[in-house]
């Protein structure tokens, strides 16, 4: 740790995507995590809240609204 305040960024998961020569933004980013995913990483930004003034997480928008939707649900974990 470095500074006063962290960042974790959520890319998304999705490795057709990924991968795919040419792919749009709505094919890379197209990918909701699950519980199983997300729990860890909750786990990871309390344990950053107890070390920094900040925590951010941040999640790739995508038209599905899956960032919205993971962003909620990983709020509900770390709470």
């Amino acid at each position: 740790m470095t500074g006063p305040w962290a960042v974790v960024r959520f890319h998304g998961r999705n490795a057709a995507g990924w991968s795919k020569r040419g792919a749009t933004t709505d094919e890379v980013y197209d990918y909701c995590y699950s519980e199983d995913e997300l729990r860890p990483w909750a786990e990871r930004i309390l344990e950053l809240q107890g070390r920094t003034e900040a925590t951010f997480a941040m999640f790739n928008n995508h038209v599905r609204g899956y960032s919205a939707k993971n962003a909620r649900y990983l709020k509900w974990l770390v709470e």
